[in-house]
């Protein structure tokens, strides 16, 4: 008898995964599936407003990153801490315009770093 034919699959991924551990009594799924939709939100957000930027599009990137921002206030790991450098990586070619917006965000990011020290 193969170990699958024993407990669940853990080799699939995503919510199949979650479901299984869940199963055998190794996670809570709700806490679990909260905090992948978190990341992903934040990876989602992130590479949309990357996109948006080198489009161009920098208001536009702006409010995503804001909002991106405001949802990683009560988050505080090496993940959203890198965003928040890419975000000011990013808007760097952008400083001394004084577009309100990349000032906004720019500070909003410098903000949340200097809280995550």
């Amino acid at each position: 008898m193969g170990l699958g034919d024993e407990q669940p699959d853990l080799r699939d991924r995503g919510l199949d995964t979650l479901k299984a551990l869940a199963a055998l009594g190794r996670i809570d799924v709700d806490v679990e599936r909260r905090q992948l939709l978190r990341t992903l939100t934040y990876s989602l957000g992130t590479l949309s407003a990357l996109v948006k930027a080198r489009q161009h599009s920098i208001e536009e990137a702006c409010t995503i990153w804001s909002r991106s921002l405001d949802a990683m206030q009560t988050v505080r790991s090496a993940r959203t801490r890198d965003v928040a450098l890419g975000i000011r990586s990013a808007l760097s070619p952008y400083r001394g315009r004084k577009v309100q917006a990349i000032d906004a965000v720019d500070g909003l990011a410098a903000e949340y770093l200097a809280a995550t020290i």
